[in-house]
């Protein structure tokens, strides 16, 4: 009796290490209701408070019931509340600026829409169910320092857009391709502290740099598919890919390390002030904290 408890225990233990920063690994760490992860967990942010938002995706055509857009957990993983809203059709990325306003990426619906931590409805950013208004189908979404706000147009298109702090469009850059400023899937995007724009090319295998202007300045590899992208106070750059893979880069983009912290589909990625790393994998549905060690 006591070997298997102690064995049990044992598989709990796990830890990776991303240069010399060591994590344990934990994929059970929320206190979450039974059956809160109806759809597929797909991304995650943290406020200013450390508190943990994660947004789920439905198939309507099959999924029938209450549909919470986002869930939100404390920081030490205690559930604090649930909120939808019904406009949104196919969530696929969050992002948490310094205001706590969480900007959300409708990407069937061809939107970016921007809530407070409560669900209220801020302002809107593109035309919805009128693709080409300016997206097509857009993947992810970043806020720069200067407060304007990137845009990844991943599915249908091939462009980074950027717009000023109301969602004024201000330009636009990115053509089909592998070659400098084109892409292929764009799916993850970040903005440094010093402005630097990167932007996942998932098919193509690299992450690609640009000056705020939409100027390529570089590129990261070693990926295979990459999915999303954090960067933390330091601007270390996180980036999850498919294999699955967490690869960590410093802000003169050298590569740090290199771990496997979730089972299958690791897609979004993020942290907190304390150093913790947060992934969502949806196979199974769940949430895996890299907690610092």
């Amino acid at each position: 009796m006591n070997a298997k408890l102690e064995t049990s225990a044992a598989r709990e233990d796990l830890f990776v290490q991303l240069g010399s920063r060591r994590y344990k690994v934990e994929r059970t760490w929320q206190n979450a209701p039974s059956d809160l992860f109806q759809g597929r967990v797909i991304d995650i942010a943290v406020d200013s408070r450390d508190r943990v938002h994660v947004c789920q995706r439905y198939d309507f055509s099959l999924y029938r019931g209450a549909a919470p857009t986002i869930h939100v957990f404390d920081a030490d993983g205690s559930y604090v509340k649930s909120w939808e809203n019904a406009q949104v059709q196919d969530t696929h990325h969050i992002f948490i600026d310094r205001q706590d306003r969480l900007f959300l990426v409708d990407r069937n619906g061809q939107q970016v829409m921007v809530f407070d931590l409560d669900g209220g409805l801020l302002f809107t950013i593109g035309e919805r169910g009128r693709p080409g208004s300016p997206f097509n189908h857009p993947t992810s979404v970043a806020v720069a320092p200067s407060g304007d706000i990137y845009v990844s147009d991943g599915y249908g298109g091939t462009h980074v857009h950027r717009f000023s702090v109301d969602g004024e469009l201000i330009s636009t850059w990115g053509s089909p391709g592998r070659g400098p400023g084109q892409f292929t899937t764009l799916h993850g995007l970040w903005v440094a502290s010093d402005g630097r724009v990167f932007v996942g090319d998932r098919e193509a295998d690299r992450v690609q740099i640009f000056s705020p202007e939409g100027d390529y300045l570089g590129e990261l590899g070693g990926f295979y598919h990459p999915m999303s992208i954090y960067g933390d106070k330091d601007d270390n750059i996180y980036v999850s890919d498919q294999a699955p893979r967490l690869i960590a880069f410093d802000r003169d983009n050298a590569r740090i390390g290199c771990c496997s912290p979730v089972l299958r589909e690791g897609h979004g990625v993020s942290g907190d002030s304390r150093g913790n790393i947060y992934l969502t994998d949806m196979n199974p549905e769940r949430v895996t904290r890299l907690a610092a060690c």
